[in-house]
């Protein structure tokens, strides 16, 4: 039958892990578990038990959140009263925003009796996270990727005895590997679990990644398009979900079958290999320079029209409508050859979804 996180946990959260062994869907969960922000619900308890943290939810107030946030924080109250994971514990949760340097970095410990679960969080929903991201198409390494590498380093050295897992969605699935792959001593990593996550340009793989080549686990949607940028994903997974399209980069609705992810018969879709084809064709053939101005133009267009964060449907839509009187003297006070840049590699998107052409 099919379910999703929650029905999972109905179904195994009185299983133990001795019972049913650690597997796909609690990587999953854990990737989900990233994204509460725990700095306002632990404040800066560096250490907290699952019951600690079971009483410090039920005092938290989620009522401005938007429902995907409030479907985070159900799914870490459900972790922490289930049997399964009762001995956990949650630690070392760091969090970082700077705008200076573009970088949006989130990453939580769990701790087990037999393994350390490191989760690094995706992309939030504000724009210098979208920024970030866009970086990544022309940076070697972000300052993300380099605190997730210093977050790692950290980790192995207080917990040396016990073994590995990294997990996380979108970019903290990069996050995972990224760091994986710079400390010295690969064996102490059990597995690495990504979730529809960008990918690298061709160095990257180079022999220190092919140590962990074996132990990475990718997963992508068959309508993925987050998961195959830069490059195609190693060895991919590809699994079903009851999303379309770009809704369907949500895990949330990726659909469970006891306890692992229902996998696709058809591969891709069209509709991603032909999205992923355009927006590569961009990333591909255009140089660092070119990149970069795409990047600070759109973004610092964005900045002006005071675009800072990204939140429900009803905020976004009354965002738009505050915007629209101000884009037409924004977009006329940005430089005319920075216009240029911006309206030729959209229209070379464009193009190439349309009619696959190449240059």
């Amino acid at each position: 039958m099919e379910s999703d996180l929650l029905t999972y946990l109905d179904n195994y959260g009185e299983l133990t892990l001795d019972r049913v062994p650690f597997n796909e869907v609690d990587a999953l969960i854990f990737a989900s578990l990233s994204y509460p922000k725990y700095h306002e619900i632990i404040n800066n308890i560096e250490r907290c038990d699952s019951s600690t943290l079971l009483r410090l939810i039920d005092e938290y107030d989620d009522s401005l959140l938007t429902e995907r946030k409030k479907f985070n924080i159900t799914l870490l109250q459900r972790v922490c009263s289930s049997l399964r994971y009762k001995d956990m514990e949650v630690l070392h949760y760091r969090h970082s925003l700077n705008k200076d340097i573009c970088e949006q970095f989130q990453a939580v410990t769990f701790l087990f009796s037999e393994h350390i679960i490191v989760s690094f969080c995706g992309t939030d929903n504000t724009v210098v996270g979208l920024k970030e991201d866009l970086n990544m198409s022309y940076l070697k390494i972000t300052p993300s990727e380099l605190d997730a590498m210093n977050y790692l380093k950290e980790i192995t050295s207080l917990y040396r005895d016990k073994q590995l897992i990294l997990v996380g969605h979108s970019k903290g699935g990069r996050l995972a590997v990224s760091s994986g792959k710079s400390i010295a001593d690969k064996t102490l990593i059990r597995d690495i679990y990504t979730f529809d996550s960008p990918n690298y340009s061709d160095e990257f793989y180079d022999k220190e990644y092919m140590k962990l080549d074996k132990k990475i686990h990718n997963y992508v949607p068959e309508d993925s398009i987050v998961g195959r940028l830069i490059n195609e994903p190693k060895n991919p997974i590809i699994v079903k979900s009851r999303n379309s399209l770009l809704q369907q980069h949500d895990i949330s609705s990726w659909i469970i079958i006891d306890n692992h992810l229902l996998t696709s018969v058809d591969g891709y879709s069209k509709q991603s290999t032909k999205i992923s084809k355009a927006l590569n064709h961009n990333l591909d053939h255009y140089d660092y320079g070119t990149k970069k101005l795409f990047t600070d133009t759109l973004f610092g267009l964005l900045d002006r029209l005071d675009i800072h964060e990204f939140k429900g449907k009803s905020e976004n839509l009354a965002m738009l409508k505050g915007t629209l009187k101000q884009l037409p003297s924004e977009w006329k006070n940005t430089p005319k050859s920075d216009r240029a840049v911006l309206r030729k590699m959209l229209f070379e998107m464009i193009k190439v979804y349309l009619f696959g052409e190449e240059k």
